[in-house]
């Protein structure tokens, strides 16, 4: 059962880190008005460390100003009961984290073309806050400081949204960093990061190329066994070619991820939208190409499953129907009750097959394949024989009571 946060509805727990726990929320409003959000609460360990919160509430502000279509959108930052929290715009799908599983899982990489499109969208992305300037005309000088994989979402439409600006830099400035609250998160920091020097946009576009490095592979790649192995491979940026363990990626290519992978920050691509332009080369040429509509058509048959039971479970009940015929119209607050139906034995059906992602063409939507095919027919004569069977046995009040109930259940 849902519970009260403030003014949300609190349906579900979505994830719980080091630092703060996420739940799906809804907020309600006039004439049935509703919307779902993402709701962050930061874990009580930190909302009681002020360097913190200081850091945390300024970041908000500048992250509730950024709007990108590749950018979650914040709507809310606030406390209540001592729990700082963020409601920001909720993006039904997975993060990039997931389909990275999936495709170690099947044994399969992913395809280049898809690895391109979710780059650009957060090249895009990082574009724009680097370059968000205040009322004034002043850069704000937005670093995100934790590109990596859990902080890209992808919806089930297709489209790519990057969180959690700002709150890596809170949480590195905090005096409860030592917790180890960035474990898991050491593979995706740049040279400049790892060394405590101070960062810029080009830190972002490190992080990037490492992202992108791991699309192209289906491998980490600064990853050890210990944080200290892990950071000292990181500070060192000693990178291998992607193509060395996926000959398929196109020399072009193999130079851009090295590129932007440059221990050196002069060295690497200087500001996102150059980035982005040499990959979007490499995504015109022939069977490069992959668009929004192709990556939400993977989504879909990738995590369809998944899909059908957040739908099932968090769709709203339709509210119960009233009777005019045979009944007058109940009160507002006292909706007329719903008719328990008749228990129907269970049909084995046999699950239809997913559609590849990948083939050309449109491909059926869920709906379309659970109901194609020839459905049961009664024939006329069939039923007419079950009618003048029924009303040979069946006492007419008790047929009259049974028609009003079946009235009262349309």
């Amino acid at each position: 059962m849902a519970k009260s946060f403030g003014r949300y509805e609190i349906l579900e727990r979505l994830s719980k880190g080091g630092m703060a726990e996420v739940y799906k929320g809804r907020s309600s409003g006039a004439a049935e008005f509703e919307k779902v959000v993402a709701i962050k609460r930061i874990l009580p360990s930190l909302s009681g460390d002020p360097m913190f919160v200081s850091m945390f509430i300024e970041e908000a502000k500048l992250s509730a100003n950024l709007n990108h279509v590749n950018i979650a959108q914040i709507y809310e930052f606030g406390e209540l009961d001592g729990q700082y929290f963020i409601a920001m715009e909720y993006v039904e799908g997975k993060d990039l984290r997931a389909l990275q599983r999936h495709f170690r899982q099947s044994g399969d990489s992913m395809p280049i073309p898809m690895a391109l499109r979710i780059a650009l969208d957060i090249c895009s992305a990082l574009d724009y806050a680097h370059n968000r300037r205040d009322a004034s005309g002043s850069l704000l000088r937005i670093v995100h400081r934790d590109i990596s994989p859990p902080n890209v979402l992808i919806s089930f439409e297709g489209a790519v949204k990057l969180i959690d600006f700002g709150i890596a830099k809170a949480l590195t400035r905090s005096r409860s960093t030592a917790t180890g609250m960035l474990k898991g998160k050491l593979g995706y920091l740049s040279p400049e990061q790892a060394e405590g020097r101070e960062l810029d946009g080009r830190s972002d576009l490190f992080a990037l190329g490492t992202v992108l490095w791991e699309l192209l592979t289906g491998v980490r790649l600064f990853h050890e066994a210990t944080d200290m192995a892990t950071l000292m491979k990181v500070r060192k940026a000693e990178v291998a070619p992607p193509s060395e363990l996926n000959p398929d990626i196109p020399a072009g290519l193999d130079a851009i991820v090295l590129k932007a992978l440059a221990r050196d920050v002069d060295v690497r691509f200087q500001r996102a939208d150059l980035f982005y332009e040499a990959l979007e080369r490499v995504a015109r040429q022939p069977g490069m190409s992959f668009s929004a509509i192709q990556l939400g058509r993977f989504m879909n048959g990738t995590f369809v499953r998944a899909r059908e039971e957040q739908t099932a479970v968090h769709t709203p009940s339709p509210s119960p129907l009233r009777v005019e015929v045979l009944a007058p119209e109940p009160a507002l607050d006292e909706p007329a009750p719903r008719p328990t139906p008749p228990a129907r034995p269970a049909v084995s059906r046999p699950r239809p097959q997913i559609p590849e992602a990948l083939t050309s063409g449109p491909q059926p939507r869920i709906a379309e394949v659970l109901t194609t095919g020839p459905q049961p027919r009664i024939s006329t004569s069939e039923l007419r024989k079950v009618e003048a069977s029924a009303s040979a046995e069946v006492d007419p009040t008790t047929r009259v009571s049974e028609e009003s109930a079946e009235l009262a259940k349309s």
